[in-house]
């Protein structure tokens, strides 16, 4: 991922980047912290960001560790967490890097594996794997490739309605351009090639890094997360992404 544009990005985080756990319609993501909520146990979170997660992982658990390669959003999360006093903030990548912290019993990694750079996800799991204690568990978001298929197919129902055809059905919408990053997930996001996950290979992902698969929800999202002013017939199933959560063996 690229280190620059994610400082950039670090302005306007708030508004173009979506809080996956604020904006999790059925509350998955905060059912799943209270299960595995360890008031004297470690917490990690892989991939910070902004440190939306990081307030309710320091409230469930006794030390918390955010990590993320990006300084400005270090910053940033730094201030959304002003008056926390049980985390500790670190620079680093994740991919490669070793970093002075207790092992984790429990952490996150949410929307992290989204490049589409081959090898990228496999190590940073890699490496992740190592700061997390045996018998520990990580919880992972990402971008499914489901939801994206059927965001599009939605769009181009929107575009009929209004009366498009022929090629007019699919000039806004978003689908790859290449067979091969449609085979393999790659979708652009607001121009930036992201990788989505099919539900069965992500639990490949993240059994070939030796975790095993203990859950696997859907956290959906708004319309509103994939267009501006959606109409009110677009309705259920909403968009979403697949959360897993795995055991690293023992």
């Amino acid at each position: 991922m690229d280190k620059r544009y994610w400082n950039r990005r670090a302005r306007d985080y708030d508004e173009e980047v979506l809080n996956s756990i604020k904006s999790d319609r059925r509350g998955v993501i905060a059912r799943r912290l209270r299960q595995y909520a360890q008031a004297s146990k470690i917490a990690t979170d892989f991939g910070c960001g902004a440190g939306k997660y990081v307030p309710a992982l320091a409230a469930r658990f006794d030390r918390v560790y955010a990590i993320d390669f990006a300084a400005k959003l270090l910053e940033s999360a730094r201030e959304h967490c002003t008056g926390i006093g049980n985390v500790r903030f670190l620079q680093g990548d994740l991919a490669k890097g070793k970093f002075p912290i207790r092992k984790a019993h429990f952490g996150v990694c949410q929307n992290v594996l989204i490049s589409p750079e081959r090898g990228q996800a496999k190590a940073i799991l890699r490496n992740v794997s190592r700061h997390i204690v045996r018998g520990g568990h990580l919880m992972v978001l990402v971008p499914s490739t489901e939801s994206a298929l059927y965001c599009s197919q939605r769009h181009v129902e929107w575009n009929r309605r209004e009366g498009k055809r022929g090629k007019a059905l699919t000039e806004d919408v978003e689908v790859p351009r290449r067979a091969l990053d449609l085979i393999e997930g790659v979708f652009e996001r607001e121009g930036v090639p992201t990788k989505h996950y099919l539900r069965e290979e992500a639990e490949s992902l993240l059994g070939a890094e030796g975790f095993e698969l203990r859950s696997m929800d859907k956290v959906e999202y708004g319309w509103d997360s994939e267009f501006a002013q959606p109409p009110r017939w677009l309705g259920d199933p909403h968009p979403w992404d697949w959360m897993m959560v795995a055991q690293k063996a023992a």
